[in-house]
């Protein structure tokens, strides 16, 4: 007895590599993934949205410290890549010094650090994600923090807004999907894009990569908004939609056994 082969997948973009079509089923994880999917010419099943064992969020945890005495600790989380333009997101800090001095410390798990970029403008904490963070440290650290950056241009599901989110913390976001397809309406700030664009660098050559540009002037504001409190509520019982042991029995159904 084999199980099924299935392809669990997400994309940021579409897919130029045509030579092969798999002959299994394909499930993609996103809605916005499925679309790319399918415009890249592939068929795709279903679609069943990333799960989470709940219980990571009520790992206990030391309480974290307000990072150099700022009024308001913001969490970084991203991989410096140019798909994810995060240059936008450094232009956008920079620019909110400069108009409004908030008091904010950083404190960045990125690879490398994000706020490296940032030397000098924001009092930053900086831990690499390599080889990896403990469990407790990652939701302190989310559960310490008021603000969750999350402004990268190229997603294929945005896996760690649900993570702010289910740690009771709001994030700021580019309003385009998949992001504003997997959260409620009302959750954290959103900043709209100005256009859309396609992306086709080194070394991923056979992707051309969804992007949704924003305006760094524009986000000032959305960032401002955040600094000052406004509409911080945050439902965490959404997460609850993402519990894996309700999603995946629906994954499981593709993966029936066959002699």
């Amino acid at each position: 007895m084999l199980p099924n082969i299935v392809f669990y997948l997400t994309i940021e973009g579409k897919h130029n590599y045509n030579d092969y079509k798999p002959k299994h089923p394909i499930i993609a994880v996103s809605k916005f993934a499925r679309d790319m999917l399918v415009d890249s010419g592939y068929q795709v099943e279903d679609v069943v949205y990333h799960g989470f064992n709940l219980s990571w969020f009520n790992i206990s945890q030391a309480n974290r410290p307000r990072l150099f005495g700022a009024k308001r600790m913001w969490l970084l989380h991203k991989i410096w890549t140019p798909r994810q333009r995060l240059d936008l997101i450094v232009e956008s800090l920079k620019l909110l010094k400069q108009k409004y001095n908030p008091s904010v410390s950083l404190l960045d798990l990125g690879r490398p650090p994000l706020s490296f970029y940032l030397k000098g403008i924001y009092p930053s904490s900086m831990y690499f994600l390599i080889p990896y963070l403990p469990d407790e440290f990652v939701v302190g650290s989310y559960k310490a923090s008021d603000l969750y950056i999350h402004l990268s241009t190229s997603e294929g599901f945005g896996l760690t807004l649900l993570e702010a989110l289910g740690c009771g913390i709001p994030s700021i976001y580019v309003d385009a999907p998949p992001m504003n397809e997997i959260l409620p309406k009302s959750y954290g700030y959103k900043v709209p894009y100005v256009y859309e664009d396609w992306l086709n660098i080194h070394p991923y050559e056979e992707f051309d990569f969804k992007e949704y540009i924003f305006n760094p002037e524009d986000t000032v504001e959305v960032l401002y908004s955040a600094y000052e409190g406004k509409n911080q509520s945050v439902d965490k019982s959404y997460i609850n939609n993402f519990d894996m042991f309700k999603l995946y029995p629906k994954l499981l159904e593709w993966c029936k056994v066959y002699v």
